[in-house]
């Protein structure tokens, strides 16, 4: 009975507007972070 329930909880939290809102979230902080990094490269390139 126990099993059961977790295994609700656990889809519950696996749905597909949870994993897109998670892959989306991912895919913009890596945006963040390359761009972040070209600025740098620019930044020393440029001196």
């Amino acid at each position: 009975m126990l099993k059961l329930k977790q295994v609700r909880k656990v889809d519950n939290i696996f749905t597909i507007k949870n994993i897109s809102i998670y892959l989306l979230a991912i895919n913009l902080l890596t945006f963040l972070i390359m761009y972040m990094d070209k600025r740098k490269a620019k930044k020393i390139i440029g001196e």
